[in-house]
């Protein structure tokens, strides 16, 4: 589950760095 979160929350920086 943790890894989930974590990769859920990891895919929002991206998205953030990328704009």
């Amino acid at each position: 589950i943790l890894y989930i979160i974590l990769f859920l929350a990891s895919g929002s920086q991206s998205e953030s760095v990328i704009d």
